[in-house]
């Protein structure tokens, strides 16, 4: 069992959450544009990775990963737990990897309108 990949495939989907949130704030910025690109190139790339992931779990590693609870995961019969702030670092750490780390992508400006006051 490679507790790195089931630690990825948890936060993996946390993530995405978090930057859909993200995202709404950032809406309200004047220069929303230069975030809202970059979170979207992100927030694809990692839905891209994330159902990857789930493929290769199940086909090439045979894990089943199930949540119970917030905390709590059932990794192919044996009983996961994490402490609320494992998950936020785990989540963290991933994100950072997307947005700047070694899975940071290139993307591309899309030339928003900005934002009147």
């Amino acid at each position: 069992m490679d507790k790195s990949l089931i630690n990825q495939y948890i936060a993996m989907p946390m993530a995405i959450t978090v930057f859909k949130q993200d995202k709404k704030s950032f809406e309200s910025f004047k220069m929303a544009g230069l975030y809202l690109d970059k979170l979207d190139v992100v927030m694809q790339q990692m839905k891209k990775d994330f159902y990857a992931l789930k493929k290769d779990m199940i086909s090439k590693h045979r894990m089943d990963i199930k949540c119970i609870d917030q905390c709590t995961y059932i990794v192919n019969g044996k009983i996961i737990e994490y402490k609320p702030k494992e998950l936020r670092l785990m989540t963290a750490e991933l994100m950072r990897d997307y947005l700047y780390g070694n899975k940071a992508t290139e993307f591309k400006s899309k030339h928003r309108v900005w934002k009147e006051e």
